[in-house]
């Protein structure tokens, strides 16, 4: 049970930062001031983007690879 609780975090965290991340980039791109009719393409377009980054990662490895060097001791 616990291993599945811990497992849900680190997904939970991989999608927050990569969806932080392709925010941050949409935003740089006009430079924090995106015109308003682009705001509803960063809705619609960051849940697509946010999952097939995830399955890439998940099918190189990535995930796995990154969690195991992350911890508290």
């Amino acid at each position: 049970m616990q291993r599945r609780v811990i497992r849900l975090s680190q997904l939970t965290i991989d999608l927050t930062v990569l969806a932080a991340a392709f925010v941050l980039a949409f935003l740089m791109r006009f430079d924090w001031r995106p015109p308003t009719d682009y705001l509803g393409r960063l809705a619609l377009t960051t849940p697509y983007i946010v999952v097939g980054e995830y399955c890439v990662l998940w099918l190189f490895g990535v995930t796995k690879f990154s969690w195991r060097y992350i911890g508290l001791r």
